[in-house]
């Protein structure tokens, strides 16, 4: 048991990805209680959500219209030939400053849980019968908005990423994004 911890601890089998080194330090999750106290503080100067949908708009929408999604602000979807809604959906945190991405796949075939008939145009992620967060390279889900108008840009261009890397992931089932 030893040697495993000491093993993970030193950058052994256990240890970190190198991939975790790539992001700025502001996307990684906090682990102490000061982390936690800067995090706070560094969240209450970011960018608000709503200048940070305005940059989703320029920067996220367009490169999702390219792929067949339609929607807006941080709610889009795009209808497949076979009876398939895929969804892309930004959550705000309450606490301002950051959000998550979900990924979804509605199945219009089948009932869903509210016996009421979605319209396909109409499906978000929290309809849908797969869901899925999306993930940073170093497994944080949230994505923080940044202090500048630049650091919300990469916060935009890195839920891309996310989307292209882990969206597909979650189309194993042959419904790649």
């Amino acid at each position: 048991m030893a040697r495993c911890f000491l093993r993970a601890k030193h950058g052994g089998v256990f240890g970190i990805s190198k991939k975790r080194d790539r992001l700025p330090r502001r996307f990684s999750k906090p682990k102490s209680d000061r982390e936690i106290e800067e995090k706070v503080v560094r969240q209450a100067e970011n960018v608000t959500t709503a200048e940070f949908k305005k940059i989703v708009r320029q920067h996220l929408s367009p490169q999702l219209r390219e792929l067949g999604f339609t929607g807006s602000g941080f709610d889009y979807r795009r209808t497949t030939q076979s009876h398939y809604v895929h969804t892309i959906q930004l959550f705000a945190s309450k606490y301002g400053g950051e959000c998550w991405v979900e990924a979804g796949i509605f199945i219009d075939a089948f009932p869903n849980e509210s016996d009421h008939d979605i319209m396909p145009r109409k499906v978000r992620v929290l309809d849908c019968q797969i869901r899925k967060n999306l993930y940073l390279e170093n497994g944080n889900s949230n994505i923080d908005y940044g202090r500048t108008e630049e650091e919300a840009i990469e916060a935009a261009k890195l839920i891309v990423a996310m989307i292209q890397t882990e969206g597909t992931r979650l189309g194993r089932i042959n419904l790649c994004f």
